[in-house]
């Protein structure tokens, strides 16, 4: 199977880009602001098919919640440099080693630049645990729009149904599943899932479920197809 990880907030935590908030003394309320902004104006660039990588859109975003909440633009810029510096969350190495062992083809998806996602797997040592990585810079989309997903089923030659994406937020994991993909939200960033009903696919807690998951959701579909 191929198993897709998205890569901020689900492979690597965001604790160093809220504590470089605390750091300079900046309100928690400016940091939920930021985030809001950002994750709004990335949904609505994709929508309207006019892409712009996240890191460029959190500088822009940034910028607008400082002259909102009146924070001087001089912190900016030790803001942005905290998301360049952000780490793997503990458990990713593991989990990412068991899925390998166990033949399961690896790949990482960012709505960062290229140039970023490279440099933030390369930096962390998990560059080496993928086959492969895409960035929203491939497919001039940011997901959840599907141009990303489709870009990956057609240079990997498989299909959605062969394919699995784990993701921490209900916006990737919703985007996936409307592809045709199997998924599995992990609850550690947003605690409940944000939609009505429940997710179609696994929930787990943190990725050291993630290897279980996989193989039940294999074996739920063997039992289905020898049924």
């Amino acid at each position: 199977m191929v198993i897709l990880f998205d890569v901020l907030g689900t492979l690597f935590s965001l604790n160093k880009v809220m504590d470089r908030f605390r750091d300079q003394g900046i309100p928690q309320e400016v940091m939920e602001l930021w985030f809001e902004k950002l994750m709004q104006t990335a949904m609505a660039s994709a929508l309207t098919r006019k892409y712009f990588p996240l890191d460029v859109l959190a500088r822009s975003t940034l910028l607008q919640v400082f002259a909102q909440k009146k924070v001087h633009e001089k912190q900016l810029e030790r803001i942005l440099t905290a998301l360049q510096e952000i780490e793997p969350h503990g458990d990713a190495r593991g989990c990412l080693r068991t899925l390998r062992d166990d033949g399961h083809r690896l790949v990482a998806l960012s709505n960062l630049s290229y140039d970023e996602t490279e440099r933030l797997l390369l930096r962390s040592g998990l560059y080496g645990e993928f086959e492969r990585f895409y960035s929203a810079d491939m497919a001039r989309a940011c997901m959840p729009h599907p141009a990303l997903y489709e870009l990956v089923f057609r240079t990997m030659f498989v299909g959605p149904y062969e394919s699995c994406m784990v993701a921490a937020y209900g916006w990737n994991v919703l985007g996936a599943h409307a592809v045709g993909m199997s998924t599995i939200y992990i609850e550690r960033a947003e605690k409940l899932w944000p939609f009505p009903g429940s997710p179609a696919g696994f929930i787990v807690s943190n990725l050291r479920d993630i290897p279980f998951a996989v193989a039940s959701r294999l074996e739920h579909e063997g039992l289905k197809e020898a049924a």
